[in-house]
């Protein structure tokens, strides 16, 4: 299993950077059961014991930048040459 860059959220390949976003949109913001513990879930310390780094918020903002940037020459021209890799 990978680790999903910076947060410590381990999922299973390698399209976790894409798909923290909707995953952590679904669990931080639209499940009742985890909306009120939100902010203390991203204020809190990103990384293993061994490697901390910044808040879970900060890495989720940086992990929406890379994929921002990363999708932006596919969502400019949708077609095969531009696909993520």
């Amino acid at each position: 299993m990978a680790r999903a860059r910076g947060t410590g959220i381990r999922l299973q390949d390698d399209r976790r950077d894409y798909l923290l976003g909707p995953v952590a949109s679904a669990w931080l913001v639209h499940d009742e059961r985890a909306r009120g513990r939100a902010a203390a879930f991203l204020a809190a310390a990103a990384g293993d014991l061994s490697e901390r780094r910044g808040t879970r918020g900060a890495a989720l903002v940086d992990n929406l930048r890379f994929v921002l940037k990363s999708a932006a020459a596919f969502a400019a021209h949708p077609d095969t040459a531009h696909l993520i890799g």
